[in-house]
């Protein structure tokens, strides 16, 4: 009769639910969000879908090899913000932890709903200077390299042989702060481990890899 009702298990939140459709129903449809690590923090942009809600309030989550941990464990960290919110910073974020971000909604008729998450896992802010361990390793044609800075500044990511001799300079000028990748065809080095090292404001990480084919 063109009015659907449905019963369902939410997985994530380990409840049943149940749901109907009410064309004559007004409130939040949904809600998308965005993060972004910052200097600051982590940077929460989101946009509403359907009525302002009376309150809008920014939950965080872990993570545990990259999948949401109960919802039971989350905490508010911003309080009580303003339907017509759109963004607001986690300065809390640490670097090297991955986190889950929820919004809270108090629609205006008091209903209370918690959207998330919406696909979305952050890391912290960079704080030191990192280099990942390389990846995959052994590798045989290509394998990337992940490596964080804290401040712009002027970088050299370099390939070197075990005998210290420079194979091939991956990077080399300024960056800006924060997370970057770079790939390095290694089809044509020969098999044996090399050293992967990245130079920054006077610092300097060193990271093995093995060439195996």
């Amino acid at each position: 009769m063109d009015n659907p009702h449905i019963s369902y298990y939410d997985a994530s939140n380990y409840s049943l639910k149940y749901a109907y459709w009410d064309p004559d129903a007004s409130g939040v449809d949904d809600i998308f969000l965005t993060a972004e690590a910052a200097d600051e923090g982590v940077l929460l942009s989101w946009s509403i879908v359907g009525d302002e809600p009376a309150e809008l309030s920014v939950l965080r989550g872990l993570t545990q090899n990259g999948t949401p941990l109960s919802q039971n464990d989350t905490v508010v960290l911003s309080g009580e913000l303003s339907g017509s919110a759109t963004s607001w910073l986690d300065v809390s974020a640490k670097a090297g932890v991955e986190y889950a971000y929820y919004r809270e909604v108090t629609e205006l008729d008091g209903t209370v709903s918690r959207v998330g998450p919406s696909e979305i896992v952050v890391q912290g802010a960079v704080s030191e200077l990192t280099l990942s361990d390389p990846y995959p390793n052994p590798a045989s044609s290509a394998l990337t390299i992940n490596y964080e800075l804290v401040t712009n500044s002027a970088i050299s990511l370099s390939v070197y042989d075990l005998s210290g001799r420079l194979v091939e300079t991956l990077v080399s000028g300024e960056q800006t702060a924060g997370r970057h990748s770079v790939s390095w065809d290694s089809s044509v080095a020969a098999t044996g481990v090399y050293l992967i090292r990245l130079e920054a404001a006077g610092e300097a990480i060193t990271k093995r890899a093995v060439i195996s084919r």
